[in-house]
């Protein structure tokens, strides 16, 4: 796609809209990444791009995360268990499919976490730094958390699971 953003846009009715990006035919090991960013014009999504604060942390088959520095937010979506450096100090591992939303600030860690299976499950996350709160379970020294996340099943399954954390 080169350095330029494509823009696509389509219209059917007043409310709805078709969105495609153009694979090409049989595309083979390739990949791609885009940005959603409703309101904006088409005249100053190049600028837009350039200068998002918005870095792809990996767009792979297993894990697709996105740090956005200026929110200091983390979107996680873990396609199986794995682990993911998300800045200096500051990394998460799983253990079973989930997606992960994560807020950073100097007084909390806010951790969400849904199955997008839409399925009762315990997910256990580790967090590299040093953290005080409910559900805390401490392996091989202050600086390695564990936190299980009990995920709803039934008429809730899907829905996210939110918790607070203190800096230790």
């Amino acid at each position: 796609m080169g350095d330029q953003p494509r823009v696509f846009q389509g219209c059917r009715g007043p409310h709805v809209f078709t969105a495609w990006i153009d694979h090409g035919t049989r595309p083979q090991s390739a990949t791609y990444s885009y940005l959603v960013v409703p309101g904006i014009a088409a005249d100053t999504l190049a600028t837009y791009a350039r200068r998002s604060s918005i870095k792809i942390l990996r767009n792979a088959s297993s894990l697709q995360a996105v740090w956005h520095d200026r929110l200091r937010t983390a979107g996680l979506a873990f396609y199986e268990p794995g682990a993911v450096d998300i800045r200096r100090g500051l990394t998460v591992a799983i253990d079973a499919t989930c997606l992960v939303l994560l807020k950073d600030s100097p007084e909390k860690l806010l951790i969400s976490v849904s199955n997008p299976r839409n399925e009762q499950a315990a997910v256990q996350l580790d967090v590299g730094r040093s953290l005080a709160g409910d559900g805390v379970k401490v392996l091989d020294g202050p600086s390695r958390p564990r936190i299980t996340f009990e995920l709803p099943g039934g008429m809730k399954a899907g829905k996210s699971l939110t918790r607070s954390y203190a800096p230790r």
